[in-house]
């Protein structure tokens, strides 16, 4: 009982007059921070103009990026275009990889470094494109 009351003495006792008073609120487009007066020298007319046309969009947050649906087009099209280019790779250097043989005519294959391994060591450790800032 004593808690009711506690909350019945933080509520705000109107009259009927004020109960059925409507009061408005707006939202509108305008930034109130954008200048209303901003001048600029137009080098075309040589003299200060008055610009009326303010701009009022104001970006909170940007986030520049390219996320796909797993689900969408172009997620499957991207997807089977660096399969196939994986699987033309691993193609060119098997062909690379049989000619050397070929040229060499090397039957010892433990002396024979194949392009696979030459590709999997060589790594450059300064490409910086790759490396998260």
């Amino acid at each position: 009982m004593r808690e009711q009351e506690n909350i019945n003495d933080d509520i705000l006792k109107l009259t009927p007059e004020e109960l059925e008073e409507n009061n408005w609120k707006w939202l509108t487009s305008n930034n109130p921070q954008a200048a209303d007066n901003i001048v600029e020298f137009s080098f075309k007319e040589r003299k200060f103009k008055v610009d009326n046309n303010v701009e009022h969009l104001v970006f909170h947050a940007t986030v520049d990026g390219n996320i796909l649906l797993a689900e969408s087009i172009e997620y499957e099209d991207q997807k089977s275009y660096l399969d196939n280019k994986i699987k033309q790779e691993k193609q060119m250097l098997e062909k690379m990889d049989k000619e050397l043989h070929i040229e060499n005519d090397d039957n010892n294959e433990d002396q024979m470094i194949s392009v696979f391994d030459k590709k999997k060591s060589l790594r450059n450790t300064f490409n910086f494109q790759e490396r998260a800032s």
